[in-house]
């Protein structure tokens, strides 16, 4: 049997329940969503933007966009996109402060970071010898992505943020990226994730599709 699958996109209805990372969430996923609604005219969605790990079986939401990992077994993930972390400073800051050398320098600067993510603390840098972790500190933090580039910008510190959040003020100055010869840069996997062993409904699919059409060749990295 031959299904008209544009009458069956057209039927999807109900809710659907989205969590993803606070700077996503603004600069790309809700423009995005727009689009996904006026197709769908029978579907809502709710959007919960925050930068801490989120259950989604336990706090009841049909995907969770997160780069953070998660409880092996108890949740499936599919990829949409890999991330990179890129330190960088406002050149204010680096005309003040110096521009740092090598890693160990990052020890003398502020550093900026999100308190919901200790890990984030520990940046990893490439060297001779291995992986080099430098503990970083500094005298302002908070508790969220977009504070911490907002801080960054206005020239507090250093900070060691994903391009998806960064990659705006680099293009425009008002960040430049700093240790770039020694900076680790292993990807960041961006995934969809949802409870496992769940059914994944019609709804739910047609979403995690049309996120992975829209954000799969990061469309943030593309010069303007």
């Amino acid at each position: 049997i031959v299904r008209d699958q544009s009458l069956f996109l057209k039927t999807l209805r109900g809710l659907v329940r989205v969590s993803c990372p606070t700077s996503f969430g603004v600069r790309y996923l809700g423009p995005a969503l727009s689009g996904f609604l006026c197709a769908h005219p029978n579907l809502t969605a709710e959007v919960l933007l925050n930068d801490r790990v989120v259950n989604p079986a336990e706090e009841g939401y049909d995907l969770v966009l997160t780069d953070h990992p998660m409880i092996s077994g108890q949740f499936q993930e599919e990829p949409m996109c890999d991330l990179a972390l890129v330190a960088c400073a406002a050149p204010a800051y680096l005309e003040r402060h110096g521009i740092p050398r090598t890693p160990d320098d990052l020890q003398r600067h502020n550093c900026l970071w999100i308190t919901s993510l200790p890990a984030l603390r520990r940046w990893p840098f490439d060297t001779d010898d291995g992986i080099r972790v430098v503990h970083i500190s500094g005298n302002i933090v908070a508790n969220n992505a977009e504070t911490v580039l907002q801080l960054a910008v206005a020239g507090v510190g250093i900070t060691r943020l994903t391009d998806v959040i960064v990659g705006d003020a680099l293009r425009r100055g008002a960040l430049v990226p700093v240790l770039t010869e020694w900076h680790h840069v292993e990807p960041v996997p961006l995934y969809a994730t949802y409870p496992s062993g769940r059914h994944l409904a019609p709804k739910v699919r047609a979403m995690m599709d049309f996120l992975v059409e829209q954000f799969g060749h990061t469309p943030w990295r593309k010069m303007r």
